[in-house]
């Protein structure tokens, strides 16, 4: 999904967009929202927690598996929040960049939305977060933002 607005295409990746008017006023940056961990399932069924930074870049997903052993993978990922309506997720793995596109829920405590290709977790590839629809869900409460 693309968003217009002032007569630009919004692609996946925003920088610089507080300062022109183009946001809602919130309480704190837009991206800080994502902050944190997520949780949501892989194509196997295995919980993948999924963190954020302060500024909204993924920085790894975890997968415990069900024999007790755990695969931490490194990604690379920008965000957009525009509203909650409009979270943008570019996220580069190993095989190149797999976008998001969906909503935050009402109390800020799901990200629901579409993933265009699979995550692939791990060196082997045995892992993936599929592509599809896809539901994240916050471990812990959400953050003192609040959407105006």
């Amino acid at each position: 999904m693309i968003r217009e607005m002032c007569c630009l295409a919004v692609p996946v990746s925003l920088f610089g967009l507080a300062g022109c008017g183009m946001l809602p006023d919130m309480q704190s940056l837009p991206e800080q929202v994502l902050a944190g961990d997520w949780v949501t399932t892989t194509e196997t069924g295995e919980e993948a927690i999924v963190t954020f930074d302060e500024m909204g870049a993924i920085l790894s997903v975890l997968v415990e598996s069900s024999d007790g052993g755990s695969v931490v993978q490194s990604l690379a990922g920008v965000s957009s929040v525009l509203d909650r309506d409009a979270v943008f997720l570019a996220i580069l793995t190993m095989a190149g960049e797999a976008i998001f596109d969906g909503a935050l829920s009402a109390d800020l405590n799901q990200l629901i939305g579409s993933l265009d290709v699979p995550i692939v977790i791990g060196e082997e590839g045995a892992l993936s977060i599929p592509a599809g629809d896809l539901r994240f869900d916050r471990l812990g409460n959400a953050p003192g933002m609040l959407f105006n």
